[in-house]
């Protein structure tokens, strides 16, 4: 299971067109990636709305908020349970106690 919090996007490319802004995020870790598509203001200067989509690789869905994408994502890829891919580990480590205590 992951969180909104744990996704970390690196950029990617970014492209500037006469009347938007396109610019690229990817997680190559967990397979997600943001996409954010600005339009700029009529002088072209400057930035307006944005709208942001998010994917999950070999995911045909679309995502409008991160959190979507979080949930469909915990959905596809259960760590928990019956997934053969992935296997939980659980390790117990022992250590001295401090003597101060």
């Amino acid at each position: 299971m992951i969180h909104p919090d744990d996704v970390k996007f690196q950029f990617v490319s970014s492209m500037a067109l006469k009347r938007q802004h396109h610019s690229l995020y990817r997680n190559d870790e967990l397979g997600i990636q943001w996409e954010q598509i600005s339009n700029r203001t009529p002088c072209g200067t400057g930035i307006t709305k944005s709208k942001s989509y998010f994917f999950i690789d070999n995911d045909e869905r679309e995502f409008l908020d991160l959190e979507a994408c979080v949930d469909a994502y915990n959905d596809k890829f259960q760590f928990e349970g019956e997934n053969p891919d992935h296997e939980v580990k659980y390790v117990k480590v022992i250590m001295k106690r401090d003597k101060a205590a």
